[in-house]
């Protein structure tokens, strides 16, 4: 499975690289957390490992970064198999959870001090201007918000200039809010600077906001790989619909032409798709009330603001639904009916 680009990016610098993983597998003694995991990583681009707990991403991130070693498989970083070399020979630098600073140097020491032990210019001020701290060079690290901290660990990174750029769950520590904000900071600097990235993250929205391709993963194997907008509408199993976003998997039948809904029927086509009963996923906001359609009755509201979420029992399955909130909440046990757009529709593979 190849990782392809799904939306403009800057061109690459020339620094960028290539990263290919080929039935790379990781044993735990009898435990295999990651198993043939076979990816291919284009120069200049962002791509997302994204999933549950234990399920291999964070794995597979620190075998790229060399500091965990691969029991079978080979793996390449710019064309050349780095299986076997130590975390400094491969010239990538990784951007960890918890920041890392040195709590006794000051910013631009933390900084800097890359630098110094890889003998390399100094180029600190430059890093702290590029992640927007030029200010901050003579504070230390307790004097920071956690937003902030985090720039410094992104500048000490990118002052080295690698071939490679990783990301381990970066922003989990910061709030929702602030969350946002770094998501977009991290995302237009690699952008702005071309350089090849290896994110990882359990946070859905966070994957399909800043990434040219998400590679969800699962139990230790590779479910999908694509772009954000393609596991979205096309997601190649159960298991991939109901982790990218909110999803419901209801039961139809197929014929080719139309889709059946318990008593209700609707015209649908979709080439290659099987025939017969099918699970289709439907998102909550394909959905929406009408006075025809499938029936059901709804057994619990949320109220979300902008939105409210109905849970409404049908015939064929539990409905999410997420309108536009009103002035009027319906109340549990109202009856309704349920139109879906077309386009909102998507026969999972068999």
């Amino acid at each position: 499975m190849t990782a392809t680009q799904s939306r403009p990016t800057a061109t690459p610098n020339s620094q960028a690289a290539p990263v290919k993983l080929e039935g790379v597998t990781k044993r735990f003694g009898k435990t295999t957390a990651v198993q043939s995991a076979n990816l291919e990583v284009e120069p200049g681009t962002l791509v997302t490992l994204l999933g549950p707990s234990g399920c291999g991403k964070t794995t597979i991130l620190r075998m790229i970064a060399g500091l965990e070693t691969i029991t079978e498989g080979k793996l390449s970083i710019d064309h050349e198999d780095v299986t076997q070399l130590s975390a400094a020979q491969r010239d990538v630098t990784m951007v960890f959870q918890s920041y890392a600073l040195f709590p006794h140097l000051s910013v631009l020491e933390n900084v800097a001090y890359g630098l110094r032990v890889a003998r390399r210019p100094d180029a600190a001020e430059e890093a702290l201007k590029l992640v927007g701290l030029s200010g901050y060079a003579s504070r230390a690290p307790s004097q920071l918000s956690g937003g902030q901290q985090q720039r410094v660990a992104l500048a000490r990174a990118l002052v080295m200039k690698p071939k490679v750029l990783l990301f381990d769950e970066p922003l989990s520590n910061l709030d929702a809010k602030l969350r946002r904000q770094m998501r977009n900071e991290i995302r237009a600097i690699q952008q702005n600077l071309g350089i090849t990235a290896v994110y990882v993250t359990h946070d859905q929205a966070e994957a399909l906001a800043i990434s040219d391709v998400v590679v969800v993963m699962s139990a230790g194997r590779i479910e999908q790989i694509g772009t954000p907008e393609d596991l979205y509408r096309r997601p190649a199993n159960a298991f991939v619909a109901d982790f990218i976003g909110e999803a419901n998997l209801l039961r139809a039948t197929y014929d080719g032409q139309q889709l059946g809904f318990g008593h209700v029927t609707l015209p649908y086509t979709q080439p290659g798709a099987p025939t017969g009963e099918v699970r289709v996923l439907v998102r909550p906001e394909s959905i929406s009330f009408s006075d025809t359609g499938l029936a059901g009755r709804i057994t619990s509201g949320a109220y979300l603001g902008a939105m409210t979420e109905y849970t409404i029992d049908t015939e064929a399955g539990d409905v999410l639904i997420a309108p536009p909130s009103e002035s009027t909440i319906l109340p549990n046990g109202s009856d309704v009916h349920l139109d879906f757009r077309s386009n909102g529709l998507y026969i999972l593979p068999a």
